[in-house]
């Protein structure tokens, strides 16, 4: 039989259509899918790392201030 806390399978001609998740379900779900996209491009960087494909943090600075058109504010 099927618990209460058991997604809900919605058939049409006897394959799934759709889902029905509980908010607590579908929150825990997306917060999974999120953390194995972040673990996804952590694992590419340091794959860029190990292959040398890096660039001074300068460099990259300055590219994203002319790239986005921003001016750097010194405290002073």
């Amino acid at each position: 039989g099927r618990t209460a806390d058991a997604p809900i399978v919605e058939p049409q001609n006897g394959k799934a259509a759709a889902v029905v998740l509980s908010p607590e379900q579908y929150e825990s779900l997306t917060e999974e899918a999120e953390a194995m996209r972040t673990m996804e491009k952590i694992e590419r960087a340091l794959e860029d790392i190990r292959r040398g494909r890096t660039i001074p943090l300068e460099k990259a600075a300055r590219d994203w201030r002319k790239k986005y058109a921003i001016t750097s504010r010194r405290a002073g």
